[in-house]
């Protein structure tokens, strides 16, 4: 899901990464959540998400360094 954010670079919506991305309602709501708490998107208009690419950055800098 956030490869597919990510190479939109504008806001997804969220029918668009459900139908790319065949899981139950419950499983989408957890990724979305997960993604959300890490910081790695933001929601956006009308169901919608965006990535925030400076906080991916930041995590594979880091990473990086491991």
């Amino acid at each position: 899901m956030l490869r597919e954010i990510a190479a939109s670079g504008e806001l997804v919506s969220y029918i668009k990464l459900r139908q790319a991305h065949r899981v139950s309602p419950a499983t989408f709501s957890h990724h979305i959540k997960q993604l959300r708490t890490a910081g790695l998107i933001r929601k956006g208009k009308c169901a919608s998400v965006i990535l925030q690419r400076n906080v991916l950055r930041a995590y594979v800098d880091r990473l990086s360094t491991i």
